[in-house]
Parts: structure tokens; sequence; C-alpha cells
């Protein structure tokens, strides 16, 4: 504890080195995340797109979720887990205890393809608001929402453990991933201005995405890190809830977060006007469908190599302009 402000770092090397970072108050529920997704084995960056935050609507509120460890597995990302896990169980119409514990099976279902001698290390972080109440939970085999530090191997299950708002504690911020990267100060910086009376979502959603941008920068971009940054904001104040992606050098082409709702589930969604729509629609249909079951949209950067999303106006790594 310091300054009223719950804590957590969860550090490890993971098979994608994310950052996420997921802050809970009274009025505001905000998570973030990279979406880079690397080759540990070859050492370079798979896509620059991935997806690893699913908002999903259930029955008493909303859940923010992300994840750090495992990148993919048989061709399928934890973000496909979840977006499997909707359809199947039907997770928009289940309670949010019952939400929890079916991720926590799904994740012991999907680690047992990870030979034991692998990094089975992984973590979903879900920020929840139930019946207006916001809180932090982590399904996990390596790392805990209510203490702080994590383990150095995997354990044999996964366990669901919460971090809530008390007297005392007006906000939680929770950050997970190669927080090695992240600065002490920006941290601070989140939950002090978290705590304001009145702060608005918009304002530490613009800090949360600044300090990830950082922690890409303070690996010179070429860490696991990537700098453009999937979000998500309710607000207790507001009807409904926002979400978006931030890129630093700028992009015409938006990719949201997957969205889980009753009656529906909405995957790679993409908004793009103008040439970008023309030039993403040409790139979908020459492309053949790439092992995700969705085109890559990417090209290479003439200048390194490293693979850049189309729409980005620079290299998310050396910032070559596109």
């Amino acid at each position: 504890m310091f300054d009223g402000v719950t804590k957590h770092y969860g550090s490890a090397t993971l098979k994608h080195m994310t950052l996420s970072i997921t802050v809970a108050t009274p009025r505001l529920l905000i998570a973030a995340s990279d979406r880079r997704l690397t080759e540990p084995i070859k050492c370079g960056i798979y896509t620059e797109r991935s997806t690893k935050l699913t908002v999903l609507e259930h029955p008493t509120g909303v859940a923010f979720i992300t994840y750090n460890g495992i990148g993919l597995i048989k061709d399928k990302t934890p973000s496909d887990w979840l977006w499997e896990l909707g359809s199947r169980v039907k997770l928009a119409h289940l309670s949010l205890h019952n939400v929890l514990d079916a991720i926590r099976k799904e994740a012991e279902r999907q680690i047992v393809f990870i030979p034991i001698s692998g990094n089975r290390r992984h973590s979903f972080i879900i920020g929840a608001r139930e019946n207006g109440i916001a809180s932090i939970y982590v399904v996990s085999n390596y790392e805990r929402a209510d203490t702080n530090g994590a383990a150095s191997k995997a354990f044999s299950h996964f366990t669901v453990s919460c971090s809530r708002l008390k007297p005392g504690s007006e906000v939680i911020v929770f950050a997970a991933g190669r927080t090695e990267y992240l600065d002490e100060n920006s941290f601070r910086k989140i939950a002090k201005v978290a705590q304001r009376r009145g702060a608005a979502g918009v304002d530490v959603k613009n800090l949360i995405v600044k300090a990830i941008v950082a922690a890409s920068d303070k690996g010179g971009r070429k860490a696991g890190i990537g700098a453009s940054v999937s979000w998500a904001v309710s607000d207790v104040l507001k009807k409904g809830h926002d979400f978006g992606l931030d890129v630093p050098d700028g992009t015409t082409i938006l990719e949201l977060p997957n969205l889980i709702q009753r009656g529906a589930q909405y995957g790679d969604i993409v908004v793009a006007v103008g040439p970008s729509a023309s030039k993403m629609w040409e790139k979908s249909n020459a492309e053949k469908w790439n092992k995700w079951r969705r085109p890559k949209l990417e090209t290479s950067c003439p200048n390194c190599g490293a693979p850049v999303p189309l729409g980005y106006l620079m290299c998310g790594v050396c910032r070559h302009h596109m």
C-alpha cells in the first residue's frame, strides 16, 4: 500500500512480452494493453496487431479482460480462447463468478498443450464492475491480484484471486507483464490522477497509454512491448463504455477490442475510411487467410523489416515513415 493505492507488479519472461495496466476506482474501470506478439525462438516480432483486450458485458456489469504469458497455442491466441468460450458456454449470460470459473477451466484445458518443461506461466487480468462496484481479478497459475510479486515457475493449477476497493484504498492500479520497463513515477501519476474527484476516464486512459508507450521506448521499441495500445473505459457517470486504439505516430485504420455481449460477439473490429479502406479491402482479398483465420493486414517496414499494420504512418520499431 502507498498513498491509499493498492499496487501490484507481476514480472516475468513471457511468450508474448506484453504490458497491460488495469485501473479500478469507484467511478472508473479502465484496461489497456500493447498489441505486439513476439517469437521467442527467433527473437523476432510476429505481429503488431494481436488483440489482447476483450470487452465482456455480463448480466450485472462489464469486464475488461487482458492477459500475459501465452501468445499462441495451436494457432490460437488467448483472445481466441475467450471468443470460443463466449460462444460455447454463453459467457455474456453467466454471473461474474461463473465467468471467472469458466476462464480458469479453459486456461487449464489449454495449458496442457505446452510441455511441462516449457514456460507455462499465464494470467488473465479481469477488471470488472459488478452491481456498480469495480474490482480486479486475476486468473493465473503464477501470480495473484492480492499480493505483490510472482512465482518463477507455473503452479499445476490456475486460481482466481481478487483485489477489491476498500476504505483508504480508493484506487487499484494493476500492472502485469513486462513491468520492469514501467516507470515508477508514471505508475504513481496514474494512481494520483485516478483518485482526483471528477477525474475523467479519458485523462486516466491517456496516462496509461503514455506509460505503455514509454515502456516500449525504454526498450528502444525493439523489446517485447509494442507502442500501439488497445484500451477500454467504463465510467459510472456515462451510459455504456468506450474502447479504441492509440498509435503514437498515427494511423488511418483503427482496430478495436473484441466484444462479447448477449446475443452477439464481435471480433476483428476494424474502422477505416477513404483510401485506407480501399487498401485494406484490396489487401484482405489478395492475401490468403492466415493461420489466425483472418488477413494479417500488415506489410514489412522497408528499413528494418518489422511488421507494420496497414494504416500506420510510421514503423512501430524504427519509426520509418510509411
